[in-house]
């Protein structure tokens, strides 16, 4: 009877053990495609509400706007409550105005539709300026 009881024992602890490491694969496989998504950076240029400098990570998609639950919070009266989506697709990132009155900027041009934007570009939301870096990205041309 001891004998069995030891062996039920030892099945249940290698049963746990490998659920512990299936699981741990699942998020070691999760935590690798994460690293492995596109990522950027908007950092700060000028904007009411916001310091020089001051920088927003992205990977994969951000909303940026004015109101509650935006990636980036643009705390500008005339950026709009979700005023613009920037979205990773393969190894660049688009940007879409998202309908405000004020637009959306790139390099100074409005979007009219959804655009690339390329390391060292400018985007303008309302009147909050930020630069578009992306390091491991395409390179915008003359930066």
């Amino acid at each position: 009877m001891n004998e069995a009881l030891r062996y039920v024992l030892l099945a249940a602890l290698f049963l746990f053990l490998y659920r512990v490491v299936r699981v741990v694969g699942e998020d070691l496989r999760a935590a690798s495609r994460e690293l492995d998504r596109p990522w950027a950076v908007l950092l700060v240029e000028e904007g009411p509400g916001l310091s020089p400098g001051e920088a927003f990570a992205v990977r994969g998609e951000a909303l940026l706007g004015r109101g509650t639950g935006n990636d980036v919070a643009v705390p500008d009266p005339e950026a709009g409550p979700r005023h613009a989506r920037l979205v990773a697709s393969g190894d660049s990132f688009w940007l879409e105005d998202l309908g405000c009155p004020g637009g959306t900027y790139v390099n100074g041009r409005r979007l009219e539709a959804p655009a690339p934007v390329r390391h060292g570009d400018r985007v303008r939301v309302g009147s909050t300026v930020f630069r578009f870096l992306q390091p491991r990205g395409p390179r915008a041309a003359g930066v």
